[in-house]
Formats: C-alpha cells, structure tokens, sequence
C-alpha cells in the first residue's frame, strides 16, 4: 500500500520540500487518504460488483414502477349498441360517450383489467387519469428533494432504507386502492419512495467503486432499467392483465430487495465528510473482508491516514470512541457557490434530457397495427443500443462533455428532421428511433456525469436538484405532446439542439476522483 498518508499530507510535504506552488497544487489530482485506503480494500472486487449488480436490479425493478399505468390504467375497450339492429359492436371511447349511457358499456373483462373501467374514470372523467399520473411524479418530484437532503444528513445506508421500506409498502398497497383518490395517493408516495430509492442507491455505489468503473457503471443501471421497461411489457403485463394483481406482482418483486438489508454497507466516502474516521475505517474493513483483501487493510496505519485527513489526532480519535461526530450539511444553495454555470448547465441538460425521452415515448407509442404490449417492449428495447453505445464514448476522448453533446445533437437533428420529412410512416418512424437512441444515451450520461460534477457533501443534493429539474421537463412532455402534427417534433429537437450548446459550458470529469 502506498505510504502516503493522503492528500492532505502529500500536499503538505511538497510545499515543505517547495517542489512546486499553491497555485499548481491546486490544478494536481492528488489522491485523498480515503483514495489511498479504497485502493488497498479494492475498488472493483466482490463487493463493489455486488453492489452494482444489485443498484441495476433496484433500476430494473423500479422501472416497472414508474411505467405500469400505462397498462393499469389505460383506456378500457367499449361496446356500442348499434341503434339500427340493436345488437353490441366494439368502439373506441369517443364513439361511446357521444352515446347515452344506456348505448354503450365496457368490454368483457374491461372492469377487472383497467383502472379506468373500475373506477369509471372515462368520458368526462378522464382527465383523472392524467391526474393520476401527474400526483406520481410531483411525489417523484418531493423524493428527489426529501430523500436528497437526508442522504447527505442522515448518511446513505439509512436513507436507502427508509425508502426501499416506503417503496415496497405503497407499491403493494396500490393494488388494494378502494378508490380514484387513495389511487393518487398511494401513487404519490410510491414515486417519492421511488425518486429517493434510486438517487440514493445510485450514489452510494458510486462512491465506492473506481473511477475506470464509473461509466460501466452508469451504463449497467440505465440499461436494466430498459430491461425493466421491456420485462413489464412482456411477458409480466401481457399474461396478468388484472390491474390489482399486476400492481401487487411489481411491489412483491421489490420486495426482493429486502435481502440486502443486512449486508448494505454505509459510503466510507460520506462518513469522512460527516468527520467520522473511524466509521469509515470500519466500513473499509468490511469492503475489504468481501473483496478477499483483509489483510492489507487491517492495520493502524490506515485509521491514522483517515484522522489526519479530517484533523484529527489519535488523542482525540481515543476520547471520541462510542461517540458520533456530526457536521451541519451544507443547504441547497451551497450548490451554487462554486461553479453556479455548470450547475444551472447540467440541470437544462436533465430537463431537456427527461422532456425529449418521455415526449418521443408519448408521441410514438401509437404505432398502426401493434398491440399496447408489443409497442411498450419495442419503444423501450431501442433504448439499449442508445446506452449501450455511451460505454466507449464516455472513456474515449470525448469524455463525458463530449458524450453529452454529440447525444444531444444527434437526438436534436432527428427530431427536426421528423418535422420536416414526407408523411411516410417508416421514414418518421426510423428519425423517430433514430432520436430515441439519441437521448437514451443523453440521459445515461447526464446521470453519471451530475454524480461527478458535485462533491460528496452535496452530492445527493446535487443529484436530487437535477433531478427535480428533469422533471420540470416530465410535466411539460405530455402538454407539449398533445399539440398534435409535427409541432412536437420540431420543440423537441430545438430544445435537444439547444441541450447541446449549454452542455458545451460544462466541466469534463473523466478520469478524475470523485470531489470530497
């Protein structure tokens, strides 16, 4: 192990030595002891693999959360009566309520496998449907800020909990809603549970694992959540087609989840932050017990390394032991004191990133000839290529700036181009595809790149900012979306195009440690 005690002391050492100035120490990337300590307990062993293994899982199933309205609660399939013969034939819901109520009635099996039909939120009561939908992502909205703020106070681990605990909760209970209000409800805690769960649980792996890992990483999660799209569609909402059935099978497989409980490990990186050498040091042991390396981080030294680090000599580490440091956690607007145009860029870059994927997924769900199943699974497997491709371009020399830009230029173009080509269904339909894979890979990586532009004491905040940002853009997709025509083409690729620039004015972070 490196003999350096971090830093902090090597910093030190230089200027004593004066090889070399304040000024250009300030441009060096030196490793921090926690830096010095992690690559001794292994950065990418069992222990880190598991963790990214299971935060993809938590993508994956998640996923299924925040798409499964589409099946639960789309529009029921009616039957008319034609006035003429008296006799019943299947129509759409604009047929039917231009009826009287004694003409037309729901098709077999309609009250059992949709919301709508069982709490009779059609005709003039539609517009609850999207209601529905908009308490959930205002609840995704509170989760991001919530679950953000106590991650960075009340630590990683215990915050991952108490969401995961929440989430698996609500998402059964939905299946049991008596009514269209306890629906809502219900829907708004589960996408606040959700929002937390996933941001916390993304930035407690990431805090632990290798810097050459980070993009692996961020294109794992995004991928399985793909996956969790696609495995909701088929074959899970294909063959349970009982909307309170199918909302209890997505909570019971949350619940798997549960089996970490026990062996989640809280981020070494955070309890520095909160001054706490010794908890890291007990938390680098276990890391280092998983990853077969116990023998290299079971020593004095290294706990020594830690307390210097935050200041803190073995005199002091002895009279704190059994107690809890604690550190007030910087607000909000802390966020802005240090580099306020990048921040303000990669919140536009969110924004832009959620109101483009979702309105293409809003505009291009209605393809001739499929089946709501077939179109979910096909719309949501062109994700994976888009993903999949940010995987060398993240580490290329286009970085994470790089990767950003190009993604949204070319998800920007293409959706311009929809506005402007023939009516030909194919050739809007590949530009559509074309601008999916676009900002499929847009998004992946603003994801990763916001969890390396923040330091750690405001890195959930961070996340949680841009991720209140994007969904501004959630809200806005829907409204956009229903102009009609080519217009929301032609809005989407502008703003993707206008992504693009701002995204120009963020720092590059590949290759380097996360700021503590």
């Amino acid at each position: 192990m490196p003999s350096s005690s971090g830093g902090a002391g090597e910093r030190n050492r230089l200027l004593d030595a004066g090889a070399t100035s304040e000024a250009t120490l300030n441009s060096l990337q030196l490793p921090s002891a926690l830096d010095v300590c992690l690559d001794a307990c292994g950065t990418f062993g069992a222990c880190q693999q598991r963790a990214v293994l299971w935060t993809s899982s938590v993508f994956m199933t998640t996923a299924m959360s925040i798409i499964i309205t589409v099946f639960t609660a789309r529009e029921p399939n009616f039957e008319c009566r034609n006035g003429a013969r008296s006799t019943w034939q299947s129509c759409d819901m604009k047929a039917a309520c231009a009826l009287p109520e004694v003409d037309w009635r729901y098709a077999e099996g309609e009250m059992e496998q949709t919301l709508a039909a069982s709490f009779n939120l059609v005709c003039d009561r539609y517009y609850i449907v999207g209601g529905i939908g908009t308490a959930y992502f205002v609840g995704f909205m509170a989760g991001a800020a919530v679950f953000g703020y106590l991650s960075d106070v009340c630590g990683r681990r215990t915050t991952t909990k108490l969401a995961m605990s929440l989430f698996i909760t609500s998402a059964m209970l939905e299946g049991t809603s008596p009514s269209a209000i306890v629906y809502a409800l219900l829907r708004f805690v589960t996408g606040t549970a959700v929002s937390g769960f996933g941001l916390v649980a993304f930035t407690l792996t990431s805090e632990m694992i290798a810097n050459e890992k980070r993009s692996l990483y961020g294109v794992s999660t995004n991928a399985c959540f793909a996956l969790g799209e696609m495995s909701l569609a088929l074959p899970l909402a294909y063959y349970v087609r009982n909307w309170r059935t199918l909302s209890m099978c997505v909570g019971a497989i949350n619940a798997l989840h549960l089996l970490r409980w026990n062996s989640m490990i809280e981020s070494p990186r955070w309890l520095m932050t909160m001054r706490r050498p010794r908890l890291a040091y007990d938390a680098l042991l276990s890391i280092a017990r998983v990853n077969g390396r116990s023998s290299d981080a079971e020593n004095h030294s290294m706990l020594e390394k830690l307390n210097a680090d935050v200041g803190i000599t073995d005199e002091e580490q002895r009279e704190s032991e059994g107690t809890t440091s604690t550190v007030d956690s910087p607000g909000f607007m802390s966020l802005f004191a240090h580099k306020p145009v990048a921040v303000f860029a990669m919140m536009f870059a969110w924004t832009v990133s959620s109101m483009v994927f979702y309105g293409l997924s809003f505009a291009a769900g209605n393809i001739p000839g499929s089946s709501i199943y077939t179109n979910s699974f096909a719309l949501s497997f062109f994700e994976i290529p888009g993903v999949v491709s940010t995987l060398w371009m993240l580490e290329s020399p286009m970085g994470r700036k790089g990767t950003t830009v190009a993604s949204m230029l070319v998800a920007g173009v293409s959706c311009v181009a929809v506005f402007f080509a023939s009516s030909a269904d194919h050739t809007k339909l590949i530009l559509s595809v074309m601008g999916k894979l676009g900002i499929s890979a847009a998004f992946s990586t603003v994801y990763m790149y916001a969890s390396e532009l923040f330091p750690t004491s405001n890195r959930t905040k961070g996340m949680a900012l841009c991720s209140l940002s994007a969904r501004v853009g959630t809200f806005i997709a829907p409204q956009i979306v229903n102009m009609g025509g080519g217009i929301p083409f032609l809005i989407f690729g502008a703003l993707g195009c206008l992504g693009a620039c701002t995204s120009m004015l963020l720092p590059e972070t590949r290759g380097q440690r996360l700021k503590d």
